[in-house]
């Protein structure tokens, strides 16, 4: 050895050094509601595979109450959950208007 101290990184470990951290999402959830009720929809902001922000809408149609998680939560593991359709990236630049 030369004296330097330079760790050797395997080659298929070396794309770790460079991957960007792992961005959140935001995505549509589908969810089941009682029996004869509409399908629930809400919004899912999260990391893969990691609980996330839920932002929704309950009540009906003549009085909607907005109603955001108090805490990140693992919606697909939801007994209602159905589909999670993955919208778009949420990035600091990006504009949604």
């Amino acid at each position: 050895m030369n004296g330097s101290s330079k760790k050797l990184i395997p080659r298929g470990l070396r794309h770790l050094l460079h991957s960007p951290p792992p961005s959140k999402t935001i995505s549509l959830v589908h969810e089941e509601q009682g029996e004869g009720e509409p399908l629930h929809w809400s919004l899912f902001v999260a990391t893969e595979n990691e609980p996330g922000m839920v932002y929704q809408v309950t009540g009906d149609a003549e009085l909607m109450t907005y109603l955001p998680s108090d805490d990140p939560i693992n919606i697909v593991h939801s007994v209602a959950f159905l589909n999670i359709y993955h919208l778009a990236p949420v990035t600091k630049n990006r504009k949604w208007w």
